[in-house]
């Protein structure tokens, strides 16, 4: 697994937004259900090639980053991209990094209860320790939301956090 490539929209890279501690941006998820006019990602909407990483690639460039231990998945949508989401969930775990992964998804939990696969993912989640789930798209027009669990404000008032433990 550890020699499979993922297409990610741009190479990871440190964050200081996404959580109250430096972070490790993981862009994955080329695709979305979405399609939000006012998308965090609209420069890359278009693209229809995106750089390609093996997950060996990316685990070591976790542990080469001396500013991040807190790992964020997002981009379009994580969970459209089940296969690579959830492979590299996998070969991070296994590959002994057991530091908090944060998914940013703009599903809502309801989502997860009425599609399979969606439920079969979060289920499988639960297997893994530190994961939180960052829920809801952004919507225009909606007051920012403070979230102690990130310790940021997020961008409207219908998103939240869930934490998975096992």
């Amino acid at each position: 697994m550890e020699n499979k490539k993922i297409q990610l929209l741009e190479k990871p890279t440190t964050v200081l937004n996404y959580y109250k501690e430096p972070s490790f941006l993981i862009p994955i998820g080329i695709s979305c259900s979405w399609k939000c006019e006012n998308c965090i990602n609209k420069e890359h909407m278009f693209e229809y090639s995106y750089p390609e990483f093996t997950i060996k690639e990316i685990i070591s460039q976790y542990y080469e980053n001396i500013l991040a231990n807190t790992i964020i998945m997002a981009g379009f949508e994580p969970f459209d991209n089940y296969v690579n989401f959830m492979n590299l969930v996998e070969a991070i775990r296994v590959s002994g990094i057991n530091d908090m992964i944060i998914i940013y998804t703009g599903y809502d939990i309801i989502d997860f209860r009425s599609n399979f696969l969606l439920l079969n993912t979060f289920q499988e989640l639960t297997h893994f320790d530190n994961i939180i789930i960052k829920f809801g798209r952004y919507i225009e027009g909606l007051e920012k939301v403070w979230n102690e669990e990130l310790g940021i404000w997020l961008a409207s008032e219908n998103q939240y956090t869930v934490r998975i433990t096992r």
